[in-house]
Order: C-alpha cells, then sequence, then structure tokens
C-alpha cells in the first residue's frame, strides 16, 4: 500500500487559527469544561486534517483520502484507465482579503505533482506532491515501475475540436 500525504486540507492562516483555539480551548477546560473541549476538539482538526492518495497496488486501485492522524476517509476506485505517469508542475498561492478588499498573499509556493494519466493525458490524478522537481522524476520513475505505468512528459492529445477552433 503505498500512502502518500498531499497537503494540509485547510489553508495556513486556517491551520494557524486552528492552533490558537486549541490552545484556548484548554485554558478553557478549567474554567468550563464543555466549551473548553469543544474549542480544543476542534481547532485540533483544523489544524491536523490532512488530505492524500492511497494506492493499492495488489487490487489496483486508487483513493483520495481525508485523514485526521490514521483515521482515513475516501471511496476506492479502480486504476484501470490510467497508463502513464507524469510531473506536472504548480503553483499554489493562498490569498486572504482585507475589509477593504484589498489582496494579500499569505503564502506563494512552487511544487511538483505526480499525477497519473490516461492515455490521452486529458484524465489526471494526483498521486504525490514534492517540492524539488529533480526528486519528483525520480519518484515518478519509481512509482512507474511499481505502478507498471509508463513515466513521460505531459503531452495531451488535442482533441478535433480545439483542431477545428485553432483554423
Amino acid at each position: 500500500m503505498i500512502d502518500n500525504e498531499i497537503d494540509n486540507f485547510f489553508p495556513p492562516a486556517v491551520k494557524s487559527i486552528g492552533y490558537v483555539s486549541m490552545f484556548f480551548g484548554m485554558l478553557f477546560l478549567f474554567a468550563s469544561p464543555l466549551i473548553g473541549l469543544g474549542m480544543a476538539l476542534g481547532g485540533t482538526v483544523v489544524a491536523f486534517l490532512k488530505s492524500g492518495v492511497q494506492i493499492d497496488k495488489e487490487s489496483k486501485r486508487v483513493r483520495d483520502y481525508t485523514g485526521l492522524f490514521h483515521f482515513k476517509m475516501g471511496t476506492w476506485e479502480p486504476m484501470d484507465g490510467f497508463s502513464d505517469i507524469t510531473v506536472l508542475r504548480k503553483r499554489i498561492t493562498t490569498t486572504a482579503f482585507s475589509r477593504a478588499n484589498r489582496p494579500t498573499t499569505t503564502s506563494d509556493e512552487e511544487v511538483f505533482d505526480i499525477c497519473l494519466t490516461d492515455k490521452s493525458h486529458r484524465r489526471k490524478r494526483i498521486i504525490q506532491r514534492l517540492e524539488n522537481a529533480d526528486v519528483a522524476s525520480r519518484r515518478a520513475e519509481e512509482l512507474g515501475e511499481i505502478l507498471q505505468v509508463k513515466y513521460g512528459p505531459y503531452n495531451p492529445e488535442i482533441s478535433a475540436a480545439t483542431r477545428a477552433r485553432r483554423k
């Protein structure tokens, strides 16, 4: 079983609110146990909820999951439609807006997603996220051998409708 944690479920600003809620929940635990316990549990969920992907090599199935510690929830789907594996570069930014509607970028990072794709490269499923291009390409090659799919560059086929529009 391959288990890859992709990202936090909540953005960094919300995650920090979870930590603050946990802290104040523990303080309120002595004054008002019910409110303190609710705040601490709610903050724990917000701070530690993750999203990821699990791959069952033997059964040839994959699932996206949302998990808290070792408890993971998600629906298994067959992997038979995926024949290739590739690496895609992505920029992830988180922006907060003030009351005057002025944007402030709170986080900005470049990541490399290892994706399973179908033959035409139109359907993609992220199976791992890494921060280094070289490490991502080596890991994609390894996963390609393990899952028995072909590793190569992302090269989607152009549909007939798109070709007709470009003329």
